[in-house]
């Protein structure tokens, strides 16, 4: 299997002028301070409903954790895969509020267009380790929902878990996967562990 890398990742996010690096103990308060109100809401929806034990939680398990980083912006995102059992990760993106406001005025009406293709490239790149990649995600999350749709993510719902999280899969049996109950129970439920046998 390939492994996810620094040059890798900057082979890819190098056209769009963004550097890469792995993520360390500063990036990540750098990041925390300044965490969009989305991804602070979705990081609350889990188990532990407390997007901060969320986001230390998920960065310490992260299989890989890169920092993003611009001229203007120090840090605007980390990205990582939680390798979560053989062939199949969660797969995150955490944006700060700061980039979030900036980005298309700094980047021009282009910008959502050439993110859109990077993130399509990492996502091929992973899929050759992982044959499944996953995460949740707010319903209420119309922008984001449309970016992870056009980077072509397939979304599923049960509502007899939670009324307004989303799972979002890509890879090998992906309809398989969402019918699971223990995925659900064990990321948005009352376990903090997926139990599959």
């Amino acid at each position: 299997m390939i492994e996810l890398t620094v040059a890798e990742l900057s082979k890819i996010v190098a056209p769009l002028h963004i550097d890469v690096a792995v993520a360390d103990g500063g990036h990540i308060d750098l990041l925390e301070s300044d965490l969009n109100e989305a991804d602070r809401y979705d990081l609350g929806r889990t188990w532990r409903n407390n997007w901060r034990e969320e986001l230390y939680a998920t960065l310490g398990n992260s299989t890989s954790t890169f920092i993003f980083s611009s001229a203007h912006h120090r840090g605007f995102a980390v990205f990582g895969v939680n390798a979560v059992m053989p062939g199949c990760a969660q797969i995150w993106l955490l944006q700060s509020q700061s980039f979030s406001q900036d980005i298309s005025r700094e980047r021009g009406s282009d910008w959502p267009h050439q993110f859109v293709l990077m993130n399509r490239a990492v996502i091929d790149r992973c899929l050759l380790r992982y044959s499944l990649l996953f995460n949740f995600i707010s319903g209420r999350q119309s922008k984001n929902i449309r970016w992870l749709k056009s980077c072509g993510f397939e979304f599923f719902s049960r509502r007899d878990i939670s009324d307004d999280m989303l799972l979002f899969c890509q890879g090998n049996s992906t309809q398989q996967f969402a019918a699971e109950e223990k995925i659900w129970r064990g990321f948005l439920g009352e376990t903090e562990t997926i139990g599959l046998g």
